[in-house]
């Protein structure tokens, strides 16, 4: 006995609702995971200033504070814009971590920036290393899998 047209359709909308769900399910479990471990992870420096942000299927902008030693940035298929005032402390750390997401890094041109992996560069001047030791160090930790992740220097 062939299905009714309206039996067909019912089918595929069925089927795309388990898709759908499927992935909403993924992102929030995903977004668990990462707030978990990035939990751990300040855990371990709690005698410093830390920051945890977890965006995931949406839209974010983030400020982190001048004197944040630790900040955890985790974007699961969304979009992040995170702003960096100028770091008042010695060193400041930004572990970025970004699944099928772009993340923006807003950062002041005076700093010594150091990066374990390369990302997109964006700047109203080239980008340089100013190497003094009285301009404050951030460094960058990129563990982005299929992300964009873009540094605009201000200044």
């Amino acid at each position: 006995m062939a299905k009714s047209k309206s039996s067909k359709v019912l089918s595929v909308v069925f089927k795309i609702c388990v898709v759908v769900g499927g992935f909403v399910a993924a992102n929030l479990a995903g977004t668990a995971a990462i707030c978990h471990i990035n939990t751990k992870k300040m855990k371990l420096h709690e005698d410093q200033n830390n920051m945890m942000n977890t965006t995931s299927l949406g839209k974010r902008r983030i400020a982190v504070a001048a004197d944040t030693q630790n900040a955890y940035v985790s974007c699961l298929s969304g979009y992040v814009d995170v702003d960096i005032e100028r770091p008042i402390n010695e060193k400041m750390n930004i572990e970025v971590f970004s699944v099928f997401g772009k993340v923006n890094l807003h950062l002041p041109q005076d700093i010594n920036l150091t990066y374990d992996r390369p990302f997109l560069k964006k700047s109203s001047e080239d980008m340089e290393s100013f190497e003094e030791e009285s301009l404050p160090e951030v460094h960058i930790i990129n563990k982005s899998i299929l992300a964009k992740v873009v540094l605009h220097l201000q200044g």
